[in-house]
């Protein structure tokens, strides 16, 4: 894997422009002195338009450059965590299913939260499908890396999210190591052995540097555009992807949520004839949630606010007055937060 991001970072037509940055980073170097006035107002206004609500205060240009380091940083820190916490919940549900079918429901939740604790402190996060117990290490969380690398390649038109191995190119993360030193491999020595002058190599690398942006600050901002593109066509997919996912996700919950009204709450409230129930309860079509939708939404207040009226039954604790349902049927947790899940769903009409 780093191997091909190596590859693929030196194809970029800038690349050029950034070896020298990656030779800084690898060393160690003071990062602003890589930054022009251009580059940096430039990379200032690329982060504007990627990172919400951002503003950079400081009553120096230093000030300012470390603020935005600083947001660059967080940024990436947060991206990385949303994918953690969706990889997460993927994990547990994984374990939780394989436990379940060695414990029992109720004692595999307490033995999830057992083996999560023991196992994930010591070893961190691994990627789903392996067995509850067993980890296998995530290396590819770095903010304070990746973090540096978006704030010096991205403003010259090589974007790093491209190299995320997620589905989400966003999230920045990276199924192995992503380091500037790897990057340039054999090429450190070639850059060293240019350094002629035998200056310090951090003044030299910087000046370097700005030499080579400052003959391509049209190729960059071209580059730049481009990217801004592609990341706005990325957004519109991932969110016609995320409308299509809910979707299914909503039709499937609809399914589970029929099965359990016809089972738990049809007994009472179904119509025995003159619109009358056995139970003396109101009629309701539970085996028919489109015309329950279409209650939910008739003409006549009080169907209107059945919907409300139901959620708020259902979620009353067993044994308090006016909880659903009554007798000898019970709702599950899973069965409510189905239930709730479909209530919301449902579109009103004006």
């Amino acid at each position: 894997m780093r191997c091909s991001h190596a590859k693929r970072i030196k194809e970029k037509p800038l690349y050029e422009n950034a070896k020298y940055l990656l030779a800084g980073l690898a060393s160690g170097c003071e990062m602003k002195g890589f930054m022009s006035p251009w580059l940096e107002k430039n990379a200032e206004n690329y982060f504007k338009a990627r990172i919400p609500g951002l503003k950079i205060y400081g009553k120096t240009e230093a000030e300012k450059f470390e603020a935005l380091q600083k947001a660059v940083k967080d940024d990436t820190y947060k991206r990385q965590m949303a994918h953690r916490r969706r990889k997460e919940g993927r994990q547990k549900a994984f374990w939780l299913k394989e436990l379940t079918n060695d414990y029992g429901k109720d004692q595999a939740k307490v033995k999830l939260e057992e083996e999560w604790k023991k196992n994930i402190a010591a070893v961190g996060l691994n990627v789903v499908g392996t067995v509850p117990g067993e980890f296998r290490e995530d290396i590819g969380e770095n903010p304070d890396g990746v973090g540096q690398l978006r704030l010096m390649l991205e403003p010259l038109g090589i974007p790093v999210s491209s190299f995320s191995t997620s589905v989400d190119p966003s999230d920045y993360a990276f199924a192995d190591i992503f380091s500037p030193d790897y990057i340039l491999d054999s090429e450190v020595e070639k850059i060293q052995a240019e350094n002629t002058t035998g200056k310090d190599y951090c003044q030299f690398l910087q000046e370097r540097n700005r030499e080579k942006i400052q003959g391509s600050q049209a190729e960059i901002v071209a580059s730049t555009n481009k990217i801004c593109t592609k990341s706005l066509e990325i957004a519109q997919e991932g969110e016609k992807l995320q409308k299509n996912v809910t979707a299914a996700m909503q039709l499937k919950n609809r399914e589970k949520v029929k099965g359990i009204l016809e089972v738990k709450c049809l007994q009472c409230h179904q119509d025995i004839g003159g619109g009358q129930t056995a139970s003396g309860a109101p009629v309701f079509p539970f085996n028919d949630l489109n015309k329950m939708e279409a209650l939910f939404n008739s003409p006549e207040g009080k169907y209107r606010e059945y919907r409300q009226v139901m959620k708020e039954r259902i979620n009353r604790p067993k044994g308090y007055l006016g909880a659903m349902p009554v007798y000898l049927s019970t709702l599950e947790s899973e069965d409510i937060s189905s239930i709730n899940m479909w209530l919301d769903s449902v579109k009103e009409t004006p």
